[in-house]
């Protein structure tokens, strides 16, 4: 080899080691990235983990929800997410604020340093993010604990390399973002419930953070998520982090939903309790300076919807549900009927000939439909049965259709009339009786019915019964409602099937035996007493209870 090849060669291994070198310095800067050093609390490591549609990460304040949701989301827009859940390139996704401030306090979690704290390991010397003790992970690392001087702001969740151009900014004096794009073609719209939903757009993952103040965004979210092929590993997926503090039913809904095991849809949450990094004596200080229904949310992760229940009593599955079985003819039906523009609101219901229960065995919101279509679906789930009553919200009733002089309740009983159906015992609201319109006294009548009663016959039991299945939305809107504490008065939420449910309440109809055309008064009665003798028949002799005769 003359002179001239080794220093070539000598170039070429100089060139080589340069290239080494490089690369080696480039892995241990993205080493010591925000996202490369970022650990998970216990808790929100299952969140990650998680393959659900949607997740819920929901708890109380200063517990680590929105650093968790943001890790989350930097997964995806670097592509290192290690539970491979995301597209790795090209995906689109969604970020949805509750205002402006609050999507500037957001993109700071992603984007500045300081969202975690990191510290020169003990044994090794490198950087890497303060820990909790593994023996037990409400403390901190017994090192990180010694040395909290030690500790500096971690590098931000997402470097500088990975933006591509400029950041397109809503407001850059409050770091506020409209657009961001990845050098992995990944961009990222950041939009403030307070404005206007996007339209139209299809999104690979999207994130809510903290309440909403328009449900138009997670409806549009939800749309924008549906799959359009995408492999089940790599399906749309959205997360909603937030502290349960103002009554957002949505949020409430998905947390149901995981919590019933329902549907594609998982729920953690995370406690300021089990924070290692806030002190106990910060803690105590944080519980005892809250109110008691702030302590309850801010501290203790529960959601207000569920401090403020109207009707805190109702359990759809246990006392207050039954399994459906066929009403007897000798029962009484009873019809109530909330008419409105846009959903007339329907419960139909039964008394028993002891009058144990009030039974409602079907509930149903009748959608953009008028009062002869409504009264089709009555004629279907009728069949042949006479309603000893009917009830319906007395000031719609009293009121003109549009274009018309005849009243709502006339125009309702006259659909009947055509489907041959009329109450039995008429009303003096053109057939139908006034369901009372004092809010107040009918939701009194209504907890009454929820009520267990304490004496009597039927002791130990509520009055009011609900066919288990035969109304989902019935049972959604008797949980939901709830009382403002500052006015006293009822939220504004969707009620037209529980408003018909009061009025039954407040109704309170008595039995009485009916009478059908395919039946004489003397057969009815002749059944009510075979029915009597068979329930006498099941219940225990006096002989066998030990009473003498």
């Amino acid at each position: 080899m003359n002179e001239l090849e080794r220093r070539q060669n000598a170039a070429k291994r100089e060139i080589l080691l340069a290239q080494i070198h490089a690369n080696v310095a480039r892995l241990a800067r993205r080493r010591m990235e925000g996202m490369a050093m970022y650990l998970a609390f216990p808790a929100a490591q299952y969140f990650h983990s998680c393959l659900s549609k949607w997740r819920v990460l929901d708890g109380s304040n200063r517990a680590g929800k929105t650093l968790a949701a943001a890790a989350e989301a930097c997964r995806a827009w670097l592509s290192c997410d290690p539970f491979n859940k995301y597209i790795p390139v090209n995906g689109k996704s969604l970020v949805i604020g509750l205002d402006g401030d609050h999507l500037g306090q957001m993109w700071a979690k992603c984007a500045q340093e300081g969202a975690f704290k990191k510290i020169k390991d003990e044994h090794t010397g490198a950087w890497r993010a303060v820990r909790g003790n593994p023996l037990n992970t409400d403390e901190l690392d017994p090192y990180d604990d010694a040395y909290r001087e030690k500790w500096r702001d971690a590098p931000p969740l997402i470097p500088e390399r990975m933006i591509k151009g400029n950041i397109g900014w809503e407001d850059k004096a409050k770091g506020i973002p409209r657009f961001v794009a990845f050098t992995n073609g990944w961009p990222a719209l950041w939009r403030s419930s307070e404005g206007k939903s996007p339209q139209g757009e299809h999104y690979q993952f999207g994130w809510i953070d903290e309440q909403i103040a328009n449900e138009q965004f997670y409806l549009e979210l939800v749309r924008g998520l549906v799959s359009t092929g995408e492999s089940e590993q790599h399906k749309p997926r959205g997360f909603w982090s937030a502290t349960p503090q103002t009554s957002n039913l949505q949020l409430y809904e998905l947390r149901e939903r995981a919590d019933a095991g329902e549907g594609d849809v998982g729920a953690f949450s995370l406690l300021i309790k089990n924070n290692p990094f806030i002190s106990d004596k910060e803690k105590l200080e944080f519980f005892y300076s809250l109110p008691a229904e702030e302590r309850e949310v801010r501290y203790n992760g529960i959601y207000t919807v569920v401090l403020r229940r109207l009707y805190g009593a109702y359990d759809a599955q246990g006392i207050h549900g039954c399994e459906p079985f066929p009403i007897p003819d000798t029962w009484t039906r009873v019809l109530v009927l909330d008419p409105g523009r846009k959903h007339a609101g329907t419960v139909l219901a039964a008394v028993d000939p002891e009058e144990k229960h009030l039974w409602v065995y079907d509930a149903f919101e009748h959608n953009h439909g008028d009062a002869e279509s409504w009264a089709q679906v009555i004629k279907e789930k009728s069949d042949g049965v006479r309603y000893e009553y009917m009830v319906i919200d007395q000031r719609m009733g009293r009121q003109n259709t549009v274009g018309d002089s005849v009243t709502v309740a006339l125009k309702y009983m006259r659909a009947l009339k055509e489907v041959d159906i009329e109450p039995v015992q008429r009303g003096p609201l053109e057939g139908f009786f006034k369901g009372n319109d004092d809010v107040s006294a009918r939701e009194k009548c209504l907890l009454s019915m929820l009520n267990v009663r304490s004496y009597g016959a039927f002791s130990g039991t509520p009055q009011l019964k609900i066919f288990k299945g035969c109304s989902g939305e019935l049972d959604r809107q008797i949980r939901h409602a709830q009382i403002n504490p500052k006015t006293g008065k009822r939220e504004k939420v969707k009620e037209d099937i529980l408003v018909c449910l009061e009025y039954l309440a407040g109704f309170n109809p008595a039995y009485k035996l009916p009478t059908l055309d395919c039946d004489t008064k003397e057969d009815l009665v002749w059944k009510a007493f075979q029915e009597k003798k068979k329930r006498m028949a099941r219940q225990p002799s006096r002989r066998s209870k030990g009473i003498s005769m």
